[in-house]
């Protein structure tokens, strides 16, 4: 076993130098595709192969959706050359000095090194796939047999075919090599490759299958037993297949398995299970193979999921002869108890505690299965509340809806307090869901804490599970530790001039656009600024994605009037920060001037973090007392000057904008400007016999609520 010189991937190839190497007997260590692959750790000893998109897809198979994971790289082979040996390119990169191999397709040549390394390599290679528990498994596996040698392991979740070729190279000479493989990437063809998908380009010495359920593209068990046991395809003679023995079609996966080897090894807690856990009453798992004790380790607080996780990987360490020392699985037990998916938040919130437990990392049915009765089985202390937060399993296609309704129906019988069903698909269960114990259906992060603020009347213990993918719900725990305190308070309640005077309401949002707004109409006044006086476009807020924005151009021109009219009708932020920067000077001068505003209006301490108003990191606070000396110096301003405030709507490249109150169309009011995008907070300026009077308001659920009042 040796590393690979650039002559003998020159020789592979059959590609040609266009940048020749110094020295063709160079070897080189690391192969990447992705720039995230390139290892930065080991300087110039990589080899990063650039492709096109066409090549990339027909190698990978990657079509759809998935086309926009991967583009043209070529350049990356000058932005990253401080770090390769050399690229292999399908087209000459100029300006770039590191070694370049001319090849007509780069993903062609990926699997030629593939197939030429797996055959070289003299450790020991190790394959995981699985339902669930695949990445956890393969990451407790690589920890264990590092103990017995060097070992690397497949980086992340990057488990597609083209990764796993990529780690089949990136064995960097250790005793072992531990891949982790996606089910897709067992169910292609390979070239030359009747079955088993990338497996059959590898030489292993173990496959290991942690799971086998109903899943993703929607497959069957037994599609997915079919697919997954194709893992054995190419397992060297007479080397084990290791496989859950709880999977519930286990007979069938079996025989499956045994189109390859005969040699099948089980794990699990049943006692039928060559491999068996013994779980103790004090926190511990036994160890146990056939009659042997081979160890035990803690597991206390963890789920049943981790929990076979665990003794897979200690399976496999024993199959390579590591021994389950007191110091060792001392160790072990450590690292899984930090090895959890979930995401664990404690805080306080109006004198309760609440304990937030978030495993959206990903969901297949059975890993919910298992987390529904991790949740069920948790231990609280009494009169503590059980809460449940469930979202979907992704790309189940045509058995969506039955997936989801056995989830649903797990969750009526399992006796929290509450649960909810949130996000895409699980609409469509909502009618089996059970009162009372059902709370309702959200779409939102916002959404779900508002509702959850609502049961905050002891403590709780939120649980979240779903997968994250194309789903908010993976914002849900950071927006109640977020969020939850003020929306159980009395601070996010409505608060109006007339009427409904409240001293702790507050709303999080800043007052910078009503500053530059106010500031400029006084400048107006004044004569400082003329509404016909020119503004070019100089910040474009080009990394900004709100929505709200109303689309600058760099470099256009606008007139006073136009940007003051439009920040009026519309929170638009590209319109507040050039106004502002305009009016100010700069960027800078302008955040400094609207705070020295603030001080001079006596506005609470945190009206000002930002020019625009909008929420950021540092929490902004607005109160009505702050809104009321706001519109006290608008109603200071010259009629022609204020009579601006009456601007209803405006058109900004070829599109309308509108104020969404009806109150001036009505004849109620004579102005109005609004703090947030939402109209939820801001002023209403009205006139009677006595002159012009302001009326300020917070935390309004609509703004048609606050005309109605009014």
């Amino acid at each position: 076993m040796k590393r690979l010189t650039m002559q003998d991937i020159a020789e592979i190839s059959g590609g040609r130098w266009i940048v020749q190497p110094k020295n063709l007997k160079a070897t080189v260590r690391h192969f990447a595709l992705y720039g995230d692959e390139v290892r930065r750790d080991i300087g110039q000893e990589n080899v990063l192969f650039a492709m096109s998109q066409d090549h990339w897809r027909k190698g990978s198979g990657n079509y759809g959706v998935y086309l926009s994971t991967f583009k043209d790289n070529h350049e990356r082979v000058h932005t990253l050359q401080r770090f390769l040996k050399m690229a292999i390119v399908e087209r000459p990169v100029p300006d770039a000095a590191v070694p370049q191999l001319l090849v007509d397709d780069a993903y062609k040549t990926l699997q030629k090194l593939t197939l030429a390394t797996a055959k070289s390599y003299t450790g020991k290679t190790i394959a995981v796939t699985g339902s669930v528990g695949k990445s956890t498994t393969r990451r407790l596996i690589a920890y264990l047999l590092a103990k017995i040698g060097p070992t690397t392991s497949t980086i992340g979740n990057h488990n597609s075919r083209t990764s796993v070729k990529l780690q089949a190279m990136n064995h960097d000479l250790g005793m072992f090599n531990v891949l982790e493989i996606a089910a897709m990437a067992l169910s292609y063809q390979e070239p030359n490759h009747n079955i088993g998908g990338v497996s059959g380009l590898l030489n292993l010495d173990l496959a290991v299958l942690t799971q086998i359920d109903a899943g993703q593209k929607g497959w069957s068990a037994q599609k997915n037993a079919d697919v997954k046991t194709r893992l054995g395809a190419n397992l060297k003679p007479n080397q084990p297949f290791l496989v859950n023995g709880e999977i519930k079609n286990l007979k069938e996966v079996i025989q499956f398995i045994n189109r390859y080897t005969n040699n099948v090894i089980t794990y699990g807690l049943t006692a039928d299970c060559d491999y068996q856990g013994q779980l103790t009453s004090d926190g511990q798992m036994k160890i146990w193979y056939h009659n042997q004790l081979l160890g035990e380790v803690a597991i206390n607080g963890l789920d049943n999921g981790l929990i076979s996780d665990m003794l897979g990987a200690l399976a496999t360490f024993d199959l390579f002869g590591g021994k389950m020392s007191t110091e060792i699985m001392k160790d072990f037990g450590l690292e899984c108890a930090h090895t959890t998916t979930q995401k664990t938040g404690e805080l306080q919130v109006n004198g309760h505690h609440v304990t937030i437990v978030d495993d959206t990392h990903n969901a297949e049915l059975l890993s919910i299965k298992n987390f529904i009765k991790f949740a069920k089985d948790y231990e609280t202390k009494p009169n503590v509340k059980k809460i449940y937060i469930e979202g979907r399993v992704i790309n189940l296609r045509n058995i969506s809806y039955k997936t989801h309704l056995e989830v649903v129906n797990l969750l009526n019988a399992a006796g929290f307090d509450k649960y909810y069903l949130y996000g895409p698909e699980m609409d469509m269960v909502v009618p089996a869901a059970k009162q009372p114990a059902y709370g309702g259906y959200y779409t939102t992060p916002n959404q779900m804490v508002k509702a959850i603020a609502k049961e905050l009347n002891q403590d709780l213990v939120i649980f979240i599970k779903a997968d994250s993918r194309e789903n908010s719900i993976g914002h849900v725990r950071t927006t109640l530790e977020k969020n939850l305190a003020y929306e159980a308070s009395t601070a996010k309640n409505f608060a109006m001039t007339v009427g409904f005077q409240n001293d702790q309401a507050y709303i999080r949002c800043g007052v910078g656009r009503l500053l530059v707004i106010l500031q400029a109409l006084q400048k107006v006044a004044s004569g400082k600024l003329k509404l016909t006086e020119p503004v070019t476009i100089k910040n474009a807020l080009a990394k900004d994605h709100s929505i709200n924005k109303v689309g600058l151009k760099l470099g256009a021109r606008y007139t006073i009037y136009d940007l003051l009219t439009t920040a009026i009708v519309t929170a638009a932020p590209d319109v507040i920060i050039n106004l502002a920067e305009y009016s100010y000077g700069s960027n800078q001068k302008a955040f400094e001037g609207l705070q020295m505003f603030a001080k001079k209006l006596d506005l609470s301490a945190d009206t000002v973090h930002n020019i625009t108003g909008r929420p950021t990191r540092r929490l902004q606070k607005t109160y009505l007392a702050d809104l009321e000396k706001i519109g006290s110096a608008f109603t200071k301003l010259p009629d022609e000057v204020l009579s601006l405030l009456s601007t209803q709507r405006r058109q900004v490249n070829g599109k309308l904008y509108r104020k969404k109150s009806q109150l001036f169309k009505t004849g109620k009011i004579i102005g109005s400007v609004f703090l947030d995008w939402r109209e939820h907070a801001g002023l209403y300026f009205w006139l009677n016999h006595q002159g012009i009077h302001t009326i300020a308001f917070i935390n309004s659920p609509h703004s048609a609520y606050v005309d109605f009042l009014v």
